[in-house]
This record gives structure tokens, sequence and C-alpha cells, in this order.
């Protein structure tokens, strides 16, 4: 077996850059009534969807879906305006991005 060196190990990227589907970026906007918000990358802006089913994470390693959420603070938002966080994605309809989690990014 060979010991692996400092720099094979500083060489590999970050594990979110190699998960499909997954972003990380500050939040730009928020739109509760059209049930939207936008992420700034290092690549430019995209908008995502939520839906009751998406999973925010509100404590490390604790995620919940949206509508249990609202139940439980009907006044406010799991997410806030720039805020960093890492979100994991599927396609919906008319190709929209629909957010299935949201968790906060380290920096």
């Amino acid at each position: 077996m060979v010991p692996s060196t400092p720099a094979a190990t500083a060489a590999k990227p970050l594990s979110s850059e190699l998960e499909a589907n997954t972003v990380v970026g500050m939040v730009e906007k928020i739109d509760r009534t059209k049930r939207t918000f936008s992420v700034k990358t290092a690549t430019g802006s995209r908008e995502f969807s939520f839906r009751d089913d998406t999973q925010f994470e509100i404590i490390a390693g604790v995620a919940v879906r949206l509508d249990e959420y609202a139940d439980a603070h009907p006044t406010s938002f799991p997410i806030a305006e720039k805020e960093r966080v890492r979100v994991t994605w599927r396609v919906g309809t008319a190709l929209s991005q629909v957010a299935t989690r949201v968790s906060p990014a380290k920096p």
C-alpha cells in the first residue's frame, strides 16, 4: 500500500463539485408568493422553485419539510437572503429547477 501524499490529497476537488444537481452559493432573493429563491453561484445566478416537500436543514444534520416548518413557524422562512447555502435540485415541469434539499454551506 502506498501512503497518500499531501499533494495528492490537496488535488482532490471538493465533494460538492462532484455531486450531480448540486450548487453552492449565496441566497439573493426569496419570493414566497411565487415559491422561488435565487442563488448567486461562482458561475452566475440560478433560480429554484420550492415545494412543501422541499427539505431544509435547520440544525446540522436535521432536515424538515417546508410544510412542517411552516406549521411550527408561520411567520418565518428556513433560509434568509445573504445566507450561503447548498442546494440539491431536480428538473421539474417546464424544465424548472425544483429544490429538493437546502442546507447551510460552509464558507
